[in-house]
């Protein structure tokens, strides 16, 4: 026969035999494991989960890293050197009412370079687009407007510009993006593509290619 006393502090329970605070204590909205551990691009903060390198988002980590017992609303931390000061709030299974709970959490964010940020400090490159003709400055600013929304999503959208005699060049970091953005101004401007390709190394037999794309505006 169950007792109507909590079993650690003697007070009404609620529930498994034990009173609401100690029955929290057991079942809180959130566990997080004692340490968490992630490793954050210096360069671009970008960081390495599910080895895989994104935009950080310190909330969605955290989400992620728990787990959750119900719905959580509302997630707010503060830092204190190496800790975590997390404050949730949210909704238990089984209740209507709103909890809120605190917890510590050890974090070490490891600084070092992403993939990406490694390719462009070395100066890699898939592809380069060359703009001739009327018009290069105008060119250029719609080139760097798109890659600016590209880049979001594909972070090889990535591009090194250099005047030359009678235009600009562009190292594109993705072969895919430079191509995109040739058919762009060869759309708006009416203009003529040409391109070309280079061997630059073999890999297992396989020859790697760098291309050009020369759009020519008249």
């Amino acid at each position: 026969m169950s007792t109507p006393f909590c079993y650690i502090c003697g007070k009404p329970v609620k529930a498994d035999g034990l009173c609401e605070l100690h029955f929290s204590k057991k079942n809180p909205l959130m566990k997080f494991p004692s340490k968490l551990y992630v490793e954050v691009c210096g360069k671009c903060g970008s960081a390495k989960l599910q080895n895989r390198w994104m935009n950080f988002d310190l909330e969605k980590f955290l989400r992620g890293s728990a787990e959750i017992n119900g719905r959580v609303d509302e997630i707010k931390w503060e830092k204190k050197n190496n800790f975590l000061e997390i404050t949730a709030k949210g909704v238990k299974p089984g209740s209507d009412e709103q909890t809120i709970e605190n917890y510590f959490v050890a974090l070490t964010m490891n600084k070092c370079t992403c993939a990406v940020c490694g390719m462009i400090s070395g100066g890699y490159y898939q592809a380069i687009l060359q703009i001739r003709g009327k018009n290069i400055q105008e060119a250029l600013d719609l080139v760097n407007k798109v890659l600016e929304k590209l880049v979001e999503k594909d972070r090889m959208a990535f591009a090194r510009v250099k005047k030359v005699t009678g235009g600009v060049d562009l190292k594109v970091g993705s072969r895919a993006v430079t191509k995109k953005l040739a058919a762009l101004l060869k759309k708006k401007y009416k203009a003529e593509v040409t391109t070309s390709y280079q061997q630059i190394t073999q890999i297992e037999g396989k020859e790697v290619n760098r291309s050009t794309y020369a759009v020519r505006i008249s």
